[in-house]
């Protein structure tokens, strides 16, 4: 018996409970147009499993795509294109090319040169790395930020968030308007100085002549700057426990708010 009584029992492995796990409901392609028509619906399916590959690919195709239409297009002279940029740059600080010495005149010249090389190679390789970087690096600085706020999130999930918004707003909508001005604008009337073919802030409505500080600050409230914003403050409560809609209004605008101060502030000082 007592053999009997001293003979231990295997123990049962104590299993801790696991959240039971939903999976996610939407294609990759429903979510690509769902972050136009239904992005809140998008953002909770993000919660159960983030994805980027999809908007990563179009970004890049998007992207590059537009890129080489616009350049056959306009067929860009680099050097007249850099040239008028340097001018620009001149007449800001309220100079011209005569007001500079020979050597200067030289060194402007041969900078230009340089960069009407270089600039057909970066052009098309630009187009394939800032849709991966740009997105990858906001959604550092929103988990940074959603981290600091008590907000408990994957990067992952941060990343498909703002890859979704970047593919489709920042890169889908905003490319289409500039191929399609493209198209329709006579090309000795487009500047490709601006960077953007579209009016799409209140800057770029200020007559010539308009304080620094005002110009520039207005043109940071741009559409393409305050939508993505608007909707990854959207997202993020969607993606994140304990953070509340009023906590991502704050991360993401303060956030934004502190970038744009800095833009501005680069922008008068040194035009």
């Amino acid at each position: 018996m007592d053999n009997v009584e001293n003979v231990e029992l295997p123990k049962q492995e104590d299993k801790k409970e696991e959240e039971p796990t939903t999976p996610a409901k939407l294609s990759a392609i429903q979510r690509i147009i769902g972050t136009l028509l239904f992005p809140a619906e998008v953002f909770m399916d993000i919660n159960l499993e983030p994805t980027v590959f999809l908007p990563i690919i179009l970004s890049i195709v998007i992207s590059l795509g537009s890129s080489i239409v616009i350049l056959q297009k306009l067929h860009v002279n680099w050097e007249q294109l850099y040239s008028k940029a340097f001018d620009q740059q001149l007449e800001k600080q309220g100079k011209s090319r005569a007001d500079l010495s020979p050597k200067e005149k030289e060194q402007i010249d041969e900078q230009i040169k340089t960069m009407a090389k270089v600039a057909p190679y970066i052009s098309y390789i630009s187009p394939i790395v800032f849709p991966i970087a740009v997105p990858i690096i906001l959604a550092l600085i929103f988990w940074g930020g959603t981290s600091l706020m008590g907000g408990i999130t994957t990067f992952k999930k941060v990343h498909s968030l703002v890859m979704h918004v970047f593919c489709v707003v920042s890169l889908g909508v905003q490319m289409l308007l500039n191929v399609t001005v493209v198209f329709i604008k006579n090309p000795a009337d487009i500047d490709l100085t601006k960077g953007t073919f579209i009016t799409s802030n209140l800057g770029a409505l200020l007559p010539a002549g308009s304080p620094k500080m005002l110009v520039a600050t207005l043109t940071q409230m741009d559409l393409f700057t305050i939508w993505p914003l608007i909707l990854i403050a959207i997202g993020l409560p969607a993606i994140a426990k304990n953070f509340p809609k009023q906590y991502a209004v704050i991360t993401v605008f303060g956030l934004w708010a502190i970038y744009a101060t800095v833009a501005v502030l680069l922008k008068v000082i040194f035009g």
